[in-house]
This record gives C-alpha cells, sequence and structure tokens, in this order.
C-alpha cells in the first residue's frame, strides 16, 4: 500500500497455522483456524488484492501532480511575499525559478513534518486496534482505517483548492484517528491473507499481491504526468476516487477471524458481569494483551531483532518519498520526467515478485529442501544488504543513471519485508499473530515518524553544503539500514546451524545448538 495508505511505499503480516517445534506439523484441530482446511481461501485474498490495486493506483497517479501542485503554491506564495529586489542571486540562468533553496526547503518541510503527523495515530492506536482486530473482526477495523484515510485526503484536497495555508493539510492526520491509519490498514489487510492461506503458499501470495501493487505503480506515474500536462487537477481528483473505491471493497471482504480464535483468545476470561464495569473490565483484558505480547517479544531475542529490523529498513523506504524533489532539485529534471523513475523502479519490482522472488522461493523449498522459516531469514538477510548498498549508491550519484541503478538495488531488497514477516509470524503463538503484527506497523510508523522530520532537514542540510552532500538524506538511510542489517545477522535458528554446517559455511558447536534451540 502506498506511503499514507502503506507501504509503501510505501506503498506494508502473515499468521501462522503451526508453531515452532517437534511438533510444528501435527495437526491441532483446537487452535485451527476455520480457512486452514484449504490452503488458500481466495475470495478474502482477491478482495485484499483489488483494494490494494485501486488504492496504489490511486496513490501513484496523484503523487507526482500533488508534488507539482504543491510546490507551485509554496512557488507562488514566496514570490508574492517577496520583494523584486529579493529574487534569488543563486539561481542558474537555465533553472526552474521553483528549484530556489527557499521553495525547496519550504516544500520539503511540508512533505517531511506531513509524514511525522500521519505516523501519531498509528503509533497510539496500532496495539488498541490490533487487538480490538483479534477480538472484534479484521473487517469492521479495516473499513475504518480506509475511512479514515479517505477524510484524510479529501481535507488536503480541500486546502489547496481553496489555496489556503499550506500548513493547514497537516490537520488531516487527525482523521486518520478513525481506525489508526495506514498503519493499521496495513497490518490488518495481512491479517486477512494470513488468515486465509497456510504458511507454505503464504510468501508466493505475498509476492502476488506486491506484483498488482507494483503494476499500478508502473501506470500510474506515466499516466498522473500525462494528465498533469493540461490540468495538474485531474489526476489529483482521480487518485481521491480510487482511494474512495478502495474503501468500498472492505465492505464485501469477509470477516476472516473465526470463532475458535476468538474463544481462544476470551476462553480464559470468567463471565463478565451485566453491569456498567464491563466496558473498563474488556479494556483491562486488551490491555493485558498488550502486555502479555510485549512480554513475549521482548524475551524473545529473534523477535525483538526482527522488529527493530523493520524500524530502520521502513527509515529508508521512508527517505524515498522526496525522491521527486531530489532528483528535480539535484539535476534540474521536471517533476513530471523525474516521476518515470518510479515507473523503473515499479517495472522493476514488477519482475521481481512476479518471477525471481516467487522462483527462488520455490527452489528453496522444494528443490534444496530448506525449511519455510530458513529461507525466509536468509533471503531477509540478504535483501537487508542490498537495501543498505542502494542507499550508498543514491547518496553518492554522479548521474541520472547511477540513480537507476540505485533504485535497480533497492528494488532488489524489497523483499525484506514480506520475508522477515513471514518468518517472525513463526516465532509467536497464533494468538499473538494479530497484536505482533500491528507492533510490527508500530515500528513501521515509527521509522516513518522520524525519517519526516530527519529527512527533510537532511535535505536542507544537503542545499546549503552543495556538491556531494546533496545526498545527505540517503547516507542517513545508508547508515540506519547497515544497523539492521547487523541485527539481521546476530539472528539464528538452530535448523540454519545445521544447515549452514551441512553446506561447509560454519563449525558447529555445542553452545551454538544450546543458544538458537
Amino acid at each position: 500500500m502506498p506511503a499514507r495508505v502503506v507501504t509503501e511505499t510505501n506503498p506494508l503480516l502473515p499468521s501462522p497455522v503451526t508453531n515452532m517445534g517437534h511438533d510444528s506439523h501435527e495437526p491441532k484441530p483446537d487452535a485451527e483456524p476455520a480457512v486452514a482446511k484449504s490452503t488458500i481461501a481466495w475470495r478474502p485474498v482477491l478482495l485484499i488484492n483489488m483494494l490494494f490495486v485501486l488504492n496504489g493506483l490511486g496513490y501513484f497517479i496523484s503523487v507526482a501532480p500533488q508534488t507539482q501542485l504543491f510546490e507551485n503554491l509554496v512557488c507562488d506564495a514566496y514570490y508574492q511575499s517577496s520583494a523584486p529586489q529579493t529574487a534569488p542571486k543563486q539561481q542558474k540562468p537555465s533553472q526552474d525559478p521553483c528549484k530556489v533553496p527557499a521553495v525547496q526547503e519550504t516544500l520539503a518541510m511540508i512533505f517531511g513534518f506531513q509524514t511525522f503527523f500521519d505516523g501519531i495515530p498509528g503509533l497510539l492506536l496500532a496495539m488498541p486496534y490490533g487487538v480490538a482486530a483479534d477480538k472484534v473482526g479484521r473487517k469492521p477495523v479495516l473499513l475504518l482505517s480506509m475511512a479514515g484515510q479517505v477524510f484524510a485526503a479529501a481535507w488536503v484536497l480541500f486546502v489547496a483548492w481553496n489555496n489556503l495555508n499550506l500548513r493547514l493539510v497537516w490537520l488531516s492526520s487527525a482523521f486518520t484517528l478513525i481506525g489508526g491509519g495506514s498503519t493499521v490498514a496495513v497490518a490488518v489487510c495481512m491479517m486477512v491473507v494470513a488468515d486465509s492461506t497456510s504458511e507454505e503458499d503464504r510468501s508466493r501470495l505475498f509476492f502476488v499481491l506486491q506484483g498488482s501493487f507494483v503494476f499500478m505503480e508502473i501506470i500510474g506515474p506515466p499516466l498522473g504526468s500525462l494528465l498533469m500536462a493540461k490540468n495538474v487537477w485531474t489526476p489529483v481528483f482521480l487518485g481521491l476516487l480510487f482511494t474512495t473505491l478502495s474503501t468500498l471493497v472492505v465492505v464485501f471482504v469477509p470477516e476472516t477471524l473465526s470463532v475458535k480464535d476468538q474463544s481462544i483468545s476470551d476462553g480464559s476470561t470468567p463471565d463478565m458481569p451485566k453491569t456498567w464495569n464491563r466496558t473498563l473490565h474488556t479494556t483491562r483484558l486488551w490491555a493485558s494483551h498488550c502486555i502479555e505480547t510485549l512480554q513475549s517479544v521482548l524475551c524473545n531475542a529473534k523477535v525483538a531483532f526482527l522488529i527493530l529490523a523493520f524500524l530502520v529498513a521502513d527509515f529508508g523506504r521512508q527517505s524515498l518519498s522526496l525522491l521527486l524533489q531530489y532528483v528535480s532539485e539535484r539535476y534540474n529534471w521536471p517533476i513530471a520526467d523525474a516521476s518515470y523513475l518510479l515507473s523503473f523502479r515499479a517495472g522493476a519490482q514488477m519482475v521481481l515478485f512476479l518471477l525471481v522472488l516467487p522462483g527462488i522461493d520455490s527452489w528453496l523449498l522444494h528443490r534444496a529442501c530448506w525449511p519455510a522459516n530458513i529461507k525466509d531469514l536468509w533471503l531477509a538477510k540478504l535483501s537487508i544488504c542490498l537495501l543498505t548498498i542502494s542507499f550508498l549508491v543514491l547518496a553518492f550519484a554522479p548521474r541520472v543513471w547511477v540513480i537507476a541503478l540505485g533504485l535497480l538495488l533497492y528494488t532488489l531488497g524489497t523483499g525484506f519485508n514480506t520475508f522477515a514477516r513471514s518468518l517472525v509470524s513463526v516465532l509467536v503463538e497464533p494468538t499473538m499473530i494479530g497484536t505482533l503484527y500491528t507492533m510490527i506497523s508500530v515500528m513501521d510508523t515509527l521509522g516513518s515518524l522520524s525519517a519526516g522530520p530527519l529527512v527533510a532537514e537532511a535535505f536542507k542540510w544537503g542545499m546549503h553544503l552543495d556538491g556531494v552532500w546533496h545526498g545527505l538524506p540517503y547516507m542517513l538511510s545508508f547508515a540506519f539500514c547497515g544497523l539492521g542489517a547487523l541485527l539481521m545477522h546476530r539472528i539464528h535458528l538452530k535448523e540454519d546451524i545445521g544447515i549452514a554446517a551441512r553446506c561447509g559455511w560454519l563449525p558447529v558447536s555445542q553452545d551454538d545448538e544450546e543458544a538458537n534451540a
């Protein structure tokens, strides 16, 4: 999903049907979700896919036009408030007058703090809404989350249409208190898909879902660029329309939280008295569930490292939200032309998610006979290393074609979220999956919260320092993703040690086996 509806950039959490251990393949009729009798429950999966497609098209068709619209509004306000004699002195003769540092700094600040404020509701409400998704159901929480985001998008257009102070767009984040925003939406969408699939099918289905979303990134930016050549408002309003349609899709998504799962969560609680303290009792129950999950995570170093890796990876992903402005300012490219880099990245992602990663995934499972969790661990480690290298290339790219190379490397590493989420889901009890997914989304949100202002400030300082320091935002992303790679390097599983030893990659010691048992 897109950055504001998710992932991704934001544009975006599987659930296991088995536990780790020697009895992981034994049937557990009392704990299995109802959909586990069939490999895949297609209706919810296809509807979530449709939601991804509509939402992705709405985001990508409007991302460049909205950037251009905001730049125009900031630029007009700057020159209207400045006397003629205060025209920028450092502007190059061939440079767009709106590319001056004063305009670009304001624009970066608006986008940076928008990201910051967008993340606050999700940070505060992701855990409560996650518990609600475990106890009340996935569908009502997802519907609330998507509706809140439609209201937020409509407010942004209201501010721009009426030529109000652009800082008022920050108030759009208040609407995402309804449902928790993109943080909750991404988590619940992944819960629905996880409820509907088995562990073996999960990764491949996530690739298909991401591939569908990425296909919208291929066609969205060029379509938006063509439409904005005539009227910048047309693709912006189309974006709102598609986002609204994606919300209507949720109405037809079936509830995937089974009655048995609800009984597992609630079975240990006594009958509540029919008095006014019912709500208080429920609140305490939900808080206790959150605390138990947090304790389980903190006591499991593997899960804790994985969750921290999500934070730093999302910081890097969020820094790409400035890519259009970065390329436009550093290389003096029009925003409409720079948006084609998004389509280039999307085309590479399409091939990756639909062909390369599923092929590698299938080969490791069926030909190399690796356990699913070991396959996910090694591919997650490789992916975050590629992410780290990609930001190094973006930071020091002397030409636009090197930017394209960096985006290609970044694309090769974008499987990290899929592999890491698939891995982390088998490390906890099934009844904690919903809360764990929202915890992961909280870490994603923390990454976005920190990235927004920090990347905007780094962009500002990079313009002042000039030269190679233009890439300062991506130097920060390189440092954070490097930290994530180190965290992932510390994660080992018992089967991982055995496979590595059989392949001759490392010797097995008794301490290793005890530490990873």
